[in-house]
């Protein structure tokens, strides 16, 4: 039996991974897909529903979401991870979009605290907003993408006239 204390720290993680996971506009699977742990792990830790984890999980997750190793550890002792340093600054729209996507992650963090209601419920329907966040981030991303793919065809069109 698991201490609630420990239960506690699992669940600072949980809202950490799921924050950050917004500030990179990342769904569970572009985490595995950055060598992550599995859809099924990540659900598992962003619910706060397992209190262990092999090393390896823990580093490759550090990883996919672009910490330095031994942040998770930071995480559940109290402290703040520490953001890897990239091989390169990201375009300024890059950032400019993780900031916004932040600050929402705050947002609905402040709500959810705000409402008084269990904290596994607050958790449950903070997934269920990240979820509805990475959907709609993948329509506007195919949106755009009809966008461009209509406006070359334009821009050809015009050009062949």
């Amino acid at each position: 039996m698991h201490v609630p204390a420990d239960k506690d720290k699992w669940r600072r993680l949980a809202d950490y991974v799921i924050r950050r996971r917004a500030q990179l506009v990342m769904t569970q699977e572009d985490v595995r897909a950055a060598g992550g742990p599995s859809t099924a792990t990540m659900r598992l830790i962003e619910g706060a529903l397992q209190t262990s984890y092999r090393p390896v999980i823990l580093a490759r997750l550090e990883a996919a979401l672009r910490w330095e190793a031994g942040s998770v550890q930071r995480i559940l002792e109290g402290g703040e991870p520490i953001e890897a340093r990239p091989s390169q600054s990201p375009p300024a729209e890059t950032e400019r979009r993780r900031r916004a996507l932040d600050s929402l992650a705050e947002d609905i963090k402040q709500i959810l605290d705000a409402s008084e209601l269990p904290e596994d419920d607050r958790y449950k329907i903070a997934e269920m907003l990240v979820e509805e966040i990475d959907r709609d981030q993948q329509e506007a991303q195919r949106r755009w993408r009809r966008r461009a793919q209509d406006t070359i065809e334009l821009w050809r069109r015009a050009r062949s006239a």
